[in-house]
């Protein structure tokens, strides 16, 4: 829950963000309520609160459930990008994962990517 500031108006700026999906094993029907209650005096309209509800619903989600693994370096790879996977082990077919962290060794070797996967964050 997001509430903002409305110095002009009487009703405040509010939201409410939950994870309603389904193969998210985050989802509110999975785990429960999990309530975290914000307020901002930067947030001045509903739009405003609707989003940064959003926001912290989808970090926080992406930070409950991240994998990571060791891989040769790829120049072209960088936060934020749509990697798929397939691994057998974890039942994995060209899943699709956002990566959120690369870590890049001094020297040669192999770089570090967190990532994690689209299909678990909420939807909108």
């Amino acid at each position: 829950m997001v509430v903002g500031d409305n110095p002009s108006g009487d009703i405040l700026p509010q939201a409410l963000a939950e994870n309603r999906n389904p193969a998210s094993p985050l989802n509110i029907n999975k785990i429960g309520r999990k309530s975290r209650y914000i307020e901002s005096s930067t947030i001045q309209t509903q739009k405003e609160a609707k989003d940064y509800a959003t926001y912290i619903l989808k970090t926080s989600t992406v930070l409950g459930h991240i994998i990571n693994f060791q891989a040769t370096l790829i120049p072209h790879l960088e936060v934020d990008n749509i990697i798929t996977i397939t691994d057998e082990k974890y039942n994995y077919y060209l899943e699709e994962f956002i990566i959120t962290s690369i870590s890049y060794p001094l020297g040669l070797g192999t770089v570090t990517i967190n990532a994690s996967n689209i299909k678990e964050l909420p939807e909108d």
